[in-house]
């Protein structure tokens, strides 16, 4: 067991369904937020794009607490809700979707220290305008991270402000750096979870015709389809703390 305090993004978007899958992504929110109230962890809504005409197209919400991990990664990926829409006049029934993903958020510290084994300090004397000290003497400085072949320099007549300078250069352009790998990795692990959101990649399906939810990853199902959505999700994914 860990008592270590995770902290993920849970993202939810509208799919297939138009209107039906914007009233879905409202009441699965509304799930999500009973549920992890429930378990004691804390959550954020930072971002929510709702629709004029009800329901919501996007939402973003932070949670925090122990366990989160273990249980969001079950629930990521397309879920469909088959139901009759309430302006639906000839009693059809409709599907529609949801995509959720979850993503660990990065605390940011760290993410950039260097280890003093990973760099090369070299000093060379400057080649550019500055006196004569400035060219005469080895004050300038260049570091260069190993591992990634990124390096700063600086050339001004102190060379241990130079040091310290290029360093900071340094740590901005690996900090670039690592931003760009991470959005790249975010975009893979979204697309992966979401599969292009299509009904035939479905991980959980909610019938309100049977009044059942099925769990197509985990092999569970469960009755009693508005017990779920009041939060009782531990039916289906139960926290491992």
């Amino acid at each position: 067991m860990s008592n270590y305090q995770e902290q993920y993004i849970l993202e939810l978007r509208s799919g297939i369904g138009g209107q039906e899958s914007n009233l879905f992504a409202e009441q699965l929110l509304r799930m999500y937020c009973k549920f992890i109230s429930k378990s004691n962890w804390g959550f954020k809504i930072e971002n929510i794009t709702k629709v004029s005409t009800g329901g919501i197209r996007e939402v973003i919400v932070v949670i925090t607490g122990i366990g989160v991990r273990s249980w969001i990664i079950n629930e990521c990926g397309v879920h469909c809700v088959q139901r009759v829409p309430v302006t639906e006049t000839k009693g059809r029934i409709h599907t529609s979707t949801v995509t959720i993903v979850g993503l660990a958020v990065c605390s940011g510290k760290n993410d950039t220290a260097v280890k003093r084994d990973d760099l090369k300090i070299e000093t060379m004397r400057s080649t550019g305008a500055g006196g004569q000290h400035v060219n005469t003497t080895d004050s300038a400085v260049r570091v260069t991270h190993l591992p990634t072949g990124i390096s700063s320099m600086c050339s001004q007549k102190s060379q241990h402000r130079n040091k310290s300078n290029a360093m900071v250069c340094l740590e901005q352009k690996l900090s670039c750096c690592i931003t760009k790998i991470k959005n790249i990795s975010y975009s893979v692990i979204r697309g992966k979870q979401i599969s292009g959101s299509i009904r035939t990649a479905k991980v959980r399906t909610y019938s309100f015709i049977r009044d059942t939810v099925i769990d197509h990853r985990l092999g569970k199902t469960v009755r009693n389809i508005t017990k779920v959505l009041d939060g009782n999700l531990d039916l289906l994914n139960p926290i491992c703390k």
